[in-house]
């Protein structure tokens, strides 16, 4: 498992097993799948460079509560970009999730 990195994919199938299971089941109006949410959705999941754009270069920091830890480790760490991405989608699609509106702590 360790040298497999296993336990590194595990984590992160962990949370994106719940958004998979709300795709499958969530109708996203008549664009369905080729919704700007669902492109936006895409992006996060998907295309991790442009998500960090997104994220260090738009408004996004503005408008959430990001505590200053989580912060340093997206701006390190892919997987930690990627965990913040699941949980906008959570956020952004479904209004859940541990993101918050605000500024950032």
């Amino acid at each position: 498992m360790a040298d497999q990195q296993m336990e590194e994919y595990n984590q992160v199938n962990t949370l994106w097993a719940p958004l998979a299971a709300r795709f499958q089941t969530t109708p996203f109006g008549p664009q369905g799948l080729d919704s700007p949410a669902m492109k936006m959705a895409f992006m996060a999941s998907y295309n991790i460079d442009t998500f960090r754009r997104f994220v260090f270069e738009s408004s996004f920091l503005n408008r959430l509560d990001l505590p200053l830890e989580r912060l340093a480790a997206v701006r390190h760490s892919d997987t930690a970009l990627l965990a913040l991405g699941l949980d906008w989608i959570h956020h952004f699609l479904f209004g859940q999730g541990p993101l918050r509106k605000g500024l950032r702590s």
